[in-house]
């Protein structure tokens, strides 16, 4: 399995806009984080129809996934194999 490269991710690049932090004051601080935070809303906003899809692409309830792997889907065999559960409802 590869290694998660960080330093090519665009989420932990330094960001140009943070630079000056010690030289804020705590409410300079908090209008900024909150202007990342928006910016962060929004581009989740566009990305949503994407997302969805791929959620709904692999997310299946326990029954339906005994039936794929019963069928022997490949996709779902792999998931199995290589895949993490990122959540796993009591009973779902």
């Amino acid at each position: 399995m590869s290694r998660i490269r960080y330093d090519r991710l665009p989420t932990e690049r330094a960001n140009p806009s943070t630079g000056q932090l010690d030289r804020l004051s705590a409410a300079q601080i908090a209008r900024l984080m909150n202007r990342a935070d928006r910016r962060a809303v929004r581009a989740v906003g566009r990305a949503a129809p994407a997302l969805g899809r791929a959620v709904d692409l692999i997310v299946r309830t326990p029954r339906e996934l005994r039936r794929r792997l019963a069928q022997n889907h490949p996709f779902f065999d792999e998931i199995v194999r290589r895949g993490k559960v990122l959540y796993d409802a009591a009973h779902a």
